[in-house]
Parts: structure tokens; sequence; C-alpha cells
């Protein structure tokens, strides 16, 4: 590699050529053996033939004349004479057989020994290419470890079960079902058969069976047998498993070869086998041997056979050809020539053989893939999928991708919430079309239902009606968002009002509309209007008027930050679509209108607050997680929580919000079951495209939605569908319940109310009714029936509370009002705010300023006091002659750089 690095780029392109020229001539090298291997046998049978016809043949003689012979002289010395004449023709015998045969092959010889002259030459410039290529340019390092597999494999979900423990439920894997097991729970069957099959010198080679490699690479150019054998060991197979490289090539051959001698020399044979048997492929999506014995054998690993354990490592060689479930006569014959081999080397003896060979095998048929009946996630399982990407991005730092492939192939532990019983039953009314009403399009309306336990567990979550066809689906109860409608209202108005001081369980709110930019607004449903009525009845019956003053009088403002900083609810601070800015700092989220909506899971966490005294809990669908080694990744067994409002209103909300299942002109009355003290809130949007119900018994609490998947009105639009589908998820869930209790503040006590005045209840009093209260209470006794100075009272409580009523004179630039100050429980007016809570959205700001007058004027002997009320406009006023007094009061105002929210329209919400 030294070499490499410090090789400039003209050395370097050289060494490519001569690879690319050497890996050329080892390609070719077949074709050329062909060749000579053909001339060769050509030579010998010409040969053959020609020593057989000269043998045959007579030597006849040549009759050309003979060459004359020159005159010799013998030297004088001998005594001889000159010869000058002929002696005649003399004879010249032909060339023997034996002369052809060496002249012909001297030529062949020598052709021969041309061509192995260029063959060592070529296969010494073949043989330092070869070298420097495999030093230089082959990738044999080993970039992984094998500790590390053990990540790679099936993650699994557990339910609870009786006393506290928990069953595994579902597993969870991506395109490879692995389920990693020691070496130790292997059974020595599989390990005997495995090495018996594939690799019977794996215990005594290094990496690599030399013989078996030489054997394979000769027969690949010789054709020396029909033996389709390889010279793969373990080791190899293991390489090309976890690399996935698979390309039938001399250059993987040569890497995976290096590759094997070097994991051999970092890791026990045992390591290596425990490996190659958890990741090797065996159909049916299944890696590794566990996997494979749960899927064709439903059983673990540790109960295998001698004949399974043969089934099974037959599959690898080719896992579709082999699989036993879709070709069983083929996987049989592989299963008994696995047992022939480890017979063969001497793991089992003949009469084994004989036996395991007849043994019937049982597969788990289920398994048999079936795409009219392949099952899905629940739809829990997606949330538990959806809710842990999210957790592990934002408290691990993982990127998305990363998060599934930990969810997929981290073999994670995961310990749901999930109420098996009540969500299998919940999905099944989802499925049951005779639990909705028959709508006149084709396609029918969607619902969506969320049940929660009061410290955050989701118990049960069904995403969509009808049959799941989708792992990870749309899910309506967590990813789409839509208008909740009245079902807000305790939310945005009711309950942040009591919270803060301003509203108690029977405070008078005028039903009567407000006007914005020469507009009355908001419109009840039916165009109802019932002036003066306590906040309880206007709960009761969803009066839009009254949740309207109450959250402009709290200020739209903190409205928002109550449900978006105390309940997490995702709303919409200041965003930009196309050219218009839109906010939900405004009065229409007070009954509703938002921008983009909620998610029915939200609205289920939100509501708890008023079944569990208070406490906030984010949802969640696992109380735990463990990694592969069985450390804790995340833990919600002792889960966190907010004080969103006080134990005290919490009571008093709780009381309130069961006016509309128990009033008389309540709007969830069929909400009733089972004779538990049910508390809840409608909603339904105006146009009528959406409908909500939000609420809760002693024991859970939950949410439901209906509507079309893309928004339009509901054809039928009576009675409120969600609630339909709400009341009968909640009957299931609560089979076998009962005696429980909401918890009671103990700074609330129970008193008796007029119902025409909200006052406290007097010995007149025609009608009563039950109202709570924080102890200590300012309500003072109800006037229209009692008279004297509880007439008095009355009117100084009316006066502190006429913020509710007063008149809103608006313009284009500034808006003014004449109010009372604050109620006795604040300190300090409430802050209005400029720009997002401007004229077109809150009825106590402009974009200029907001100005609050009192006017008092003193005498020592005179005070007249004129109090002039209607349904919309309160002024204090006080006058004598002799001394005058002016103050001016102007409150907060908060500007802020959001463009204008849009004007509230009365297209919002009825019911």
């Amino acid at each position: 590699m030294d070499f490499k690095q410090t090789s400039n780029d003209f050395l370097q392109n050289v060494l490519y050529f001569l690879a690319v020229v050497g890996k050329k001539t080892m390609e070719y090298g077949a074709v050329v053996w062909s060749y000579l291997r053909r001339m060769l046998i050509a030579v010998g049978a010409f040969m053959c033939r020609l020593y057989g016809r000269l043998s045959a043949a007579k030597i006849t003689q040549d009759t050309r004349p003979a060459v004359p012979r020159k005159p010799s002289r013998k030297d004088s010395a001998t005594g001889s004479l000159y010869e000058d004449e002929y002696d005649g023709f003399r004879t010249k015998k032909s060339p023997t057989w034996w002369n052809v045969t060496k002249g012909i092959m001297r030529f062949f010889l020598r052709g021969i020994a041309t061509v192995l002259l260029v063959c060592v030459i070529t296969g010494c410039i073949v043989g330092v290419t070869s070298m420097v290529y495999v030093l230089v340019y082959l990738d044999k390092d080993i970039d992984f470890e094998l500790n590390s597999l053990k990540l790679n494999y099936t993650s699994v979900i557990y339910v609870p079960s009786t006393g506290g423990s928990y069953v595994e439920y579902q597993k969870l894997h991506g395109s490879e079902n692995r389920e990693w097991v020691d070496y130790d729970q292997i059974p020595q069957s599989v390990k005997d058969a495995v090495v018996s099959i594939e690799d019977h010198r794996f215990w005594t080679h290094s990496g690599v069976d030399w013989r078996r490699t030489i054997f394979a690479f000769g027969n690949m150019f010789l054709h020396m047998s029909d033996s389709q054998q390889g010279g793969s060991t373990i080791t190899q197979q293991l390489i090309k498993n976890i690399t996935k490289e698979n390309e039938v090539s001399i250059d993987r051959k040569l890497k995976e070869i290096f590759r094997a001698l070097e994991l051999e020399k970092r890791y026990t044979k045992v390591q290596i086998l425990e490996a190659y048997l958890n990741v090797i492929a065996l159909g049916n999506g299944c890696n590794g041997i566990q996997a494979a014995s749960r899927t064709y054998f439903n059983k673990d690993v540790t109960q295998l056979t001698v004949p399974e354990s043969a089934c099974l490592v037959g599959i690898t060689k080719n896992p579709y050809q082999y699989n036993p479930l879709y070709r069983p006569e083929k996987n049989k014959e592989r299963q008994e020539q696995v047992l022939y081999e480890m017979k063969k080397w001497g793991y089992i003896t003949e009469e084994e053989y004989e036996v395991y060979k007849a043994e019937p095998l049982t597969f788990n048929t289920a398994a048999v893939y079936n795409p009219d009946t392949k099952s899905y996630n629940n739809w829990y399982v997606d949330q538990i999928i959806f809710d842990l990407i999210r957790e592990l991005q934002s408290d691990a730092g993982m990127s998305e991708t990363e998060a599934r492939m930990a969810i997929y192939n981290g073999g994670l532990q995961i310990y749901s919430c999930m109420d098996l019983r009540m969500q299998n039953q919940a999905e099944a009314i989802f499925k049951d079309p005779s639990n909705f009403a028959k709508f006149p399009r084709t396609v029918q309306p969607q619902c969506a239902v969320v049940v929660m336990n009061y410290t955050g567990e989701v118990k049960c979550i069904v995403g969509a009606r009808g049959t799941k066809t989708a792992d990870l689906a749309l899910s309506y109860a967590s990813q789409e968002k839509r208008q909740p409608g009245s079902s807000m209202k305790p939310l945005s108005s009711y309950g942040p009002a009591v919270e803060f001081g301003y509203l108690e369980f029977s405070t008078p709110v005028t039903d009567n509309p407000i006007t914005l930019g020469g507009k009355s607004w908001p419109r009840n449903s039916g165009n109802v209007y019932r002036g003066n009525i306590p906040a309880v009845k206007g709960l009761e019956v969803s009066a839009n008027c009254v949740a309207v003053r109450i959250a402009r009088y709290i200020t739209p403002q903190r409205s928002f930050e109550f449900m978006t900083k105390r309940l997490s609810l995702d709303l919409i601070e200041n965003k930009k679509y196309g050219n218009e800015w839109k906010n939900d700092v405004n009065l229409s989220a007070a009954i509703g209108g938002l921008t983009e909506g909620v998610t029915v899971l939200e609205m289920t966490a939100a509501f708890a607050i008023f079944g569990n005294g208070g406490k906030f809990y984010e949802p969640y669908t696992y109380t735990k997680v463990l990694d592969a080694d069985g450390n804790v990744l995340i833990d919600h067994g002792v889960n966190e929580y907010t004080q969103a409002i006080s134990p005290e209103t919490s009571t008093i909300m709780n009381r309130m919000l069961r006016s509309p299942v128990t009033g008389g002109n309540g709007t969830a009355r069929s909400a009733a079951f089972g004779g538990y003290p049910i508390f809840g809130k409608t909603g339904t949007t105006s146009d009528d495209k959406d409908r909500y119900f939000a609420g809760g018994t002693p024991y859970y609490v939950s949410c439901c939605w209906f509507g079309y998947k893309n928004p339009s009105p509901l054809e039928i639009k009576s009675p409120n569908h969600a609630l339909v589908a709400w009341k009968k998820v909640m009957q299931m869930a609560h089979q076998g319940a009962s005696g429980k209790e909401y918890p009671f503040s103990s700074n609330v006590v129970a008193r008796s109310y007029c119902l025409m005045s909200g006052g406290i209840a007097g010995p007149g009093c025609p009608s009563a009714g039950t109202g709570y209260y924080v102890r200590g209470s300012s309500m003072p006794v109800c006037p229209l029936h009692s008279g004297g100075a509880a007439n008095e009272a009355y009117t100084r409580f009316l006066d502190n509370k006429t913020a509710f009523d007063t008149t809103t004179t608006a313009s284009t630039t500034t808006t003014q009002s004449t109010a009372t100050t604050p109620p006795p429980v604040v300190t300090t007016p409430p802050s209005t705010t400029s720009s997002t809570t401007s004229t077109t959205s809150s009825t106590t700001s402009s974009t200029t300023s907001t100005t609050t007058t009192t006017k008092t004027t003193t005498s020592s002997t005179t005070t007249t006091t004129k109090t002039t009320t209607s349904s919309t406009t309160t002024t204090t006023k006080t006058t004598t002659s002799s001394t005058t007094t002016t103050t001016t009061t102007k409150p907060t105002t908060t500007a802020t750089t959001a463009a204008p929210a849009p004007e509230p329209t009365p297209e919002q919400v009825s019911e």
C-alpha cells in the first residue's frame, strides 16, 4: 500500500496497463490452450497416418539419370591413374520413413518450443503483473467486524401481559429477517451438517482450501470434470454474504481469497462459523438459522432435530430452488444429500442415516406467502415506528435513515403500552361498515380514534376505517390535522380562563355576538342567543358567543400560549401561505377555527388534564427500548409531566365538562354509557366537513374524528358520527372496569348556584344546580331572588366581570373600549397584543393602541351612580359638582413584526 501511495501517476498508469494485460491474458488463456490442444491432437493423428503409409510402401528406385561423376585423380604417390570416363548410371535410394518423421518432428518441436518460450515469457509478465496488481491495486482489506454483525438483525415488540410481565408480539425487520443466536445455542447437528456439505476441511484449512480452489480453477478452463463444485470455503462464503459481492470474475475471487486469509488471522473458527450461520440466506426472507427455524418449523433453533438441521442447511445452496414450502421434493433430495455427506465424513452412522432419511418433516404452512392473506402491521405498531423514529432523531441525534436502520436492523427490544385486546377489538370495530352510517358517495368518510390512560400511555390507536392495506399507512389519528370545532373551547377559552382566575363555574357571561369591523360575530347554532347565562350553561349548549367573549378577555395571545406551551398543541404562530400570512393568535381559535388544525392524538393528550388533576403527559406508545446488548436506550417508566393547570382548575373543568353529557340541552347526551361519570365536548365545523368528540372516564381519555379524506361537507349531518364511534370504542375498552373515580381537589367545594343568575343560590331561588368553586371563592349570592345586601354584592361582582360583555367599536385603525378593571383575583390588567391580535382578530387591541378609561368624580355631599347595561355595552360613570378626577390607564401593548391576522368570519363553528 505504501508503494501505491508513493508512486507517481506515470508509474500507476503503467502498472494499471500491465494489470489489465495480465488479466486479459489469464481470461483468454483458456482459448489459447484450447487451440494448442487441438493442434497437438491433429499433429499426432497425422504422424500416425504417415507412419502407416511408409511402413506399407516399397522402396522404389529413382529413375532419374545419375549425376555424372567428375574425373578424380589420385595422388601421384598412390600410383593411381586419371579416370576420364563415366562408370555408367548409379542407383540413388529414397529417404526412409524415419528420416521423414524426424524432419516433421523437428519442425513441430521447434514450433512447440517457440510457443512454450512465448508462454514462459508471458507467464513471467503475467506473474509479475499479477503480483503488482495484488499488492498495489487489489482491495483485500477487511472493512467489517464480525461483532458488528449482531447489530444487523431483527427487533422485537413486546406487549404487556398479566402480572406486569411482557410477551413477544411482533418482529420488525427490513428486507432481511434475522435473529442472532450465539454459537453455544446452535445445535451440533446444524454445525456438522453445514461443515459436511459446504466445507469438510473447515477445521483444518487457513481460510482457503487450496486443493478445491486449484481443481475448481483448472476445471473452469480444462473442463476436466462435469462437477460444478466450487472452491469457496465457509470463510469465503461468509465474506461474500457480508460484502454482497456476487459478480463472477477473477478479480472478485482473488479479493475473496486474500480477505479469507486475513479473516482467519483475526477471528477463531468458532466466531467465523457462528457468523456464517447467522447471516446465510435461507429463503422466505430469512437470514440466519434462527429465523429459518422459526419460519419453517415454528420452533427455536435449539429444538431442531438432525433431519430438520439437514433440511435447513440444504437450502443455502439455492434458497429459491430448495425452499421446502414451495419445492418440497427438491428440498428432500438436497436434505438426503446433506445427510449422506454427514455419514461420509463420520458425523452420523449408516443406521442413523437411514433413520433420518426416512423421518418425515412437518413444516409451518402459515409461513407460505399468499398475497391475498398478507398481513400488515396494525395501527399501533405503525405508531410505535413513527414515535421511535422521531425520538431517536431528537434524543440520539440520528438521521431518519439511521433511525429506520436501527429499528429494522438493530435488534431493539421494544416494550409497548399496547392493550392487545383493546387494539384488536378497536380495529375490528373500524373494519365493520355496519358501525358507521352509510353515506351516498362511493368513497365513505374516514374515522380515527385514540384511547389513552391518564399517565400518557396510548392503549389503542386506529388510524383509518376499513382493512389496513399497507405498512406505515397514512394515519388520520396522528399524521393528519383537522379542524376541531367547538371541542377546542375547553382548551382555548374555558380552561385558561378558570386557571387564570377570570372565570368560575357559574360566572354569568353574555351570550350575544360582538361586533368586528361592522359585522356581528360569531353566530350560535340555529342563531339562538340567550343573554346572560352561567358559564357552565354556555359550555353545555356550546354557545360560540360565550367562548369568544371569554377568550377575548384573557386575550388571544395568552390563550395561544396556554395551548402551545402547556398542552404542546402544534398551532401556527405566524406562517406565510402563498402571499398571505396566517396565524392562530386570534379569536377564531377560541371556537376551533385554526389555520391547519390539530391531530386526534394531540387532542387526546390535551383533554387528559381534565381527568388527572391537571397533569399533562406527552403521549407515548412504549415504556422502554433496549438495544441488542440489553442496554436501556429509552425509558418512559417514570414519565415526566408538566402541571398544565392546577388540581383545582382540573376538578372544576371536569365538572363543567360533564354538562354537555348530563345537561338537558347538552350536545353530547348520547355519550353516556355504563353509568360512568363522563366528561366531554363535541366539535362540529359550520361547513360540516369535520366532526370531533373528545372526552373521558375515570379510566381512559379518548378522542375521535370523522370526515372525508379530502375535506368536504358531510351529507348526513346528524348524529355526531365521531361521538358514535367514540362510544363504541370506549364501551369496548371498559369491559370489566368499575369503581374508579376522578381525583378531586381538597381545595374545591361544592355549592348550589342559581340556574338563572349564576350566583350562589339563596333560599328564594326557584331552581339550583351544584357548582364547584375554589375554597374562599368571591362568587356572590344570587341577586334575583335574595335582595338587599346580596343584590349589591352581585352588582359589584358583575361590574368586575363586565369584560365578558363590553361594547367594541371597531375601525380600520383604532379600537377603543370602555371597561371596568379586571376581577379582584388579577393584580394587573391583562395585556393586549397588536399586530398578531389586531382589530381583525382581537376585540381588545388595534394596530395602533388600546385605551381603557375610567372616569370618577367625587363629592362630599352627593354621590349618584348610574349603570347602563346592554348586551354589548357597560359604562360606569359617577358625577358630582365639587371635585373631578380623571384617570387614564393604558395597558401594555406587545408589538410583533408578524403580519396582521385575517379577520374572523362567521364561517366558524356551530353545534
